[in-house]
């Protein structure tokens, strides 16, 4: 693939989509409603990750994920996948915008595990079509790196669900 002013606006279209579409604020972190709830945010302090890990991380993300989208949506186009693949990101894009909203708003960590494990499940699937219609190229790698911090996401959200429990 080569980056080309006819498809250099795509790229940058994709990667703000994603970034428009974030569930962030603009500094890069999770907003959460101004009325704490003292137990539930007991439990995200001890996880023992630091919050200002997630908004870089999640930055990073975003960029990743956009880029990888531009790159289906460039290298995928005659392959038999390329509509499932791009149903997918858009279907992922949503769950992880729902995400946020479920375990702040709502403060309902079970309910948000559900939706991390969609999205999850989503990205995992994401993987296999784009290695399946790029033979895991550099799309595929973009999208490895996203599966394996979803990994830990949803670890986390399952352990703050856990300690919110109790």
């Amino acid at each position: 693939m080569a980056l080309t002013p006819d498809n250099y606006f795509a790229l940058l279209f994709s990667i703000v989509i994603w970034f428009g579409f974030k569930p962030c604020d603009g500094a890069g972190v999770a907003s959460p409603p101004t009325r704490a709830d003292a137990n539930f945010y007991r439990a995200l302090d001890s996880t023992g990750v630091p919050r200002e890990l997630f908004g870089v991380v999640w930055f990073v993300l975003y960029a990743l994920i956009g880029a990888a989208n531009f790159g289906f949506w460039l290298d995928a186009r005659n392959s038999s996948l390329y509509t499932a693949g791009l149903i997918l990101f858009i279907v992922n894009l949503l769950l992880n915008k729902a995400w946020p909203e479920v375990f702040f708003g709502y403060r309902s960590p079970s309910f948000a595990f559900v939706v991390i494990v969609s999205v999850f499940g989503t990205a995992i699937a994401l993987l296999v079509i784009a290695t399946a219609a790029l033979n895991f190229g550099w799309v595929a790698a973009l999208l490895l790196v996203y599966v394996v911090w979803l990994a830990v996401a949803t670890a986390l959200n399952a352990y703050v669900w856990y300690v919110y429990a109790v």
